[in-house]
């Protein structure tokens, strides 16, 4: 990613911390910031209340677009180019950051912004 760039989020589930809750929908729009790549310490509480789960990612500062709503997945899917197998659509998103055509970008940031 680079400054300017444009991003969708994606959540397949609704928490973090919880292994089927599921959600399937793009949850945020926005554009990446100046700012380079940093790391950060993420942290879960874990099922022991006295010890947390801690380890290290990466994050991009990101201009969030506002308002925008929450919208499922199933239905833009028969006009998202970038899902080939539409029937397997769930494998093909949980794969991270990842580039999509303008197109579809342009779909799903409709849909967000209505």
């Amino acid at each position: 990613m680079k400054p300017g760039d444009h991003v969708v989020f994606y959540s397949g589930k609704a928490t973090f911390e919880k292994k089927r809750d599921p959600l399937h929908k793009f949850t945020a729009l926005g554009v990446v910031k100046d700012k380079e790549a940093y790391p950060y310490t993420m942290s879960i509480a874990s099922a022991s209340p006295s010890k947390e789960e801690t380890w290290e990612t990466w994050r991009r500062d990101i201009n969030f677009l506002q308002p925008f709503k929450e919208v499922e997945i199933r239905p833009l899917l028969p006009h998202l180019h970038f899902i080939k197998k539409k029937e397997a659509w769930g494998l093909f998103v949980r794969r991270g950051f990842f580039s999509i055509p303008k197109e579809d970008y342009l779909t799903i940031a409709e849909a967000m912004l209505a």
